[in-house]
């Protein structure tokens, strides 16, 4: 009975042995009842029944592993064994799994090796870099954009609570720029991913998305009709039977031109408002007076007002609106863009800050200049106004172009 005892304690160190071999890509391990532990110097090494000592091994002992350096040392924290990275505790113990180390994660396989790159966990797909760091948020890799959430998890499908924009992503979480289809929908994400809302040209065409980013088809957006492809029909007529008239192809050249030519009209120093006449005047946005306003006692009710794109913008807001009608024209599409610097154009108008909006007139390598309201006086026009770059990258921009 004893001999069959043995047989089978054999055979399963044999498994076993089997086992760890092609976890651990390592045949140089022993068992811990073939020795004893022993401390010296707070460090800890393994003396076989010979009296030798372990090194440069493996040793298993209540299924946990542990290795022993050139010297003959336990090993803790991080160690590079065999061309793998592997981690152990404080006490020793190999790590399998999710490990923090240093305020970073990390994933070691069942046979401890650290992971990089893709790897699927528990149903999740995770990306770790080249040393093993588990990535959180955007990331390019291999030429794509992904976003991975606070727990490292990859995102794909929609998602609309990432910076307070809507983006969307495949199955394979690659973010979606250019057109694409889903649900028998198309929708169009900007070069970064954003999806786009309001108006597009795209080539020769023009195209509206509405808000939820999905491209409108077959009706009308305003006084523009955008047939069952989604293209703006320029010749189709609104319901007060007016032609819809296709938007100049300006060049910034032929903008500004423009924007001179409107210098005679709203002089510098003047005032956008019409004090001195009917003080519920409605239509006044042509109306240019040497009084400023008297908001004391009379509120905004001699403020000029423009309205574009169904929004009523008073004082500075309006001036700038009526400006970019004046320049381009009412049926030229207005559209919303991210501010970046290199994006703005002359003839662009800027909202900062939720508190003043300027029309741009000129810009430069690094600054842009503008004509405005509200400068130094209440409707207070003034021309040349200039706005560095670093001061713009600086504020809460909401910009619009014409073109």
């Amino acid at each position: 009975m004893e001999d069959n005892l043995v047989k089978k304690r054999m055979i399963h160190r044999l498994i076993l042995a089997a086992l760890t071999a092609s976890l651990i890509g390592n045949i140089n391990f022993v068992f811990a009842d073939d020795g004893k532990w022993i401390q010296t110097d707070n460090k800890w090494w393994y003396q076989k029944k010979d009296g030798s000592y372990l090194s440069e091994q493996w040793l298993e002992e209540n299924g946990n592993w542990y290795y022993f350096d050139t010297e003959g040392y336990l090993l803790t924290d991080w160690a590079f064994i065999n061309e793998n990275w592997y981690y152990f505790e404080p006490n020793g113990k190999m790590k399998t799994g999710w490990v923090l180390s240093k305020g970073n994660w990390y994933y070691l396989n069942t046979d401890g090796t650290m992971q990089t790159g893709w790897n699927k966990i528990d149903g999740e797909r995770y990306y770790l870099n080249a040393d093993g760091v588990m990535q959180i948020g955007w990331n390019d890799i291999d030429g794509n954009w992904y976003y991975l959430d606070e727990s490292g998890k990859m995102r794909e499908g929609w998602q609309e609570d990432i910076n307070g924009k809507k983006y969307y992503f495949g199955i394979d979480g690659i973010l979606k720029t250019g057109w694409f289809e889903e649900n028998g929908k198309w929708y169009y994400g900007q070069t970064n991913g954003v999806l786009q809302t309001s108006w597009l040209k795209d080539g020769q065409d023009w195209y509206y998305f509405k808000e939820d980013g999905s491209m409108a088809t077959d009706t009308w957006i305003g006084d523009y009709y955008v047939n069952t492809s989604g293209i703006w029909n320029q010749v189709a007529q609104s319901d007060n039977n007016d032609l819809i008239i296709d938007p100049v192809e300006w060049t910034e050249e032929e903008v500004s031109e423009k924007i001179q030519e409107l210098r005679a009209k709203f002089p510098e120093g003047m005032y956008w408002n019409h004090m001195g006449f009917d003080p519920y005047l409605t239509n006044n946005s042509e109306i240019v007076t040497g009084i400023p306003c008297e908001h004391e006692l009379f509120n905004m009710t001699y403020c000029n007002n423009y309205v574009l794109g169904n929004v009523r913008g008073y004082q500075c807001d309006g001036f700038a609106r009526k400006m970019s009608d004046l320049v381009f024209t009412p049926q030229a599409p207005m559209i919303d863009y991210d501010y970046e610097f290199d994006k703005v154009k002359i003839g662009d108008y800027i909202r900062y800050n939720d508190i003043h909006t300027i029309f741009v007139i000129g810009k430069g390598a690094d600054y842009i200049d503008t004509v405005e309201v509200n400068y130094g006086g209440t409707c207070k026009i003034h021309w040349d106004g200039r706005l560095s770059k670093t001061t713009l990258d600086k504020l809460s921009i909401e910009a619009f172009t014409r073109y």
